[in-house]
């Protein structure tokens, strides 16, 4: 049985040390497992909505028909990728900033008893 407190390598920062509390490790832990679900869901949902967008203009285009609520629609899943890609981007960059704020509390605390 693998060990619950092993440290995977961070390939992003490593200097990035988890934290001494197994507390504050477990949520950290489970914010990263939320974080990636999220993210998944939003890249599936980005997948699902570019398909829908083909195969509707697919579709209208053997009809001639509702051109303007295809041009909407196409308008409507742009900005939903481009949101995706956003949102995406502010956690990555939250998550680094936290991997950022931690290693130099780490760094920070390797000074003793702390009283400095």
């Amino acid at each position: 049985m693998a060990n619950q407190d092993q440290v995977l390598p961070n390939f992003e920062n490593p200097n990035f040390q988890p934290h001494e509390n197994p507390a504050i490790r477990n949520r950290e832990r489970i914010k990263n497992i939320v974080t990636h679900s999220i993210q998944f869901t939003l890249m599936l949902g980005t997948f699902v909505a570019i398909q829908l967008q083909n195969t509707i203009i697919t579709m209208l285009r053997k009809n001639k028909i509702m051109k303007v609520f295809v041009f909407n629609l196409v308008i409507i899943i742009h900005v939903f990728f481009i949101f995706t890609l956003w949102l995406t981007s502010i956690e990555e960059s939250a998550n680094y900033a936290n991997q950022e704020d931690h290693a130099n509390n780490n760094n920070n605390n390797n000074h003793g008893n702390g009283n400095v």
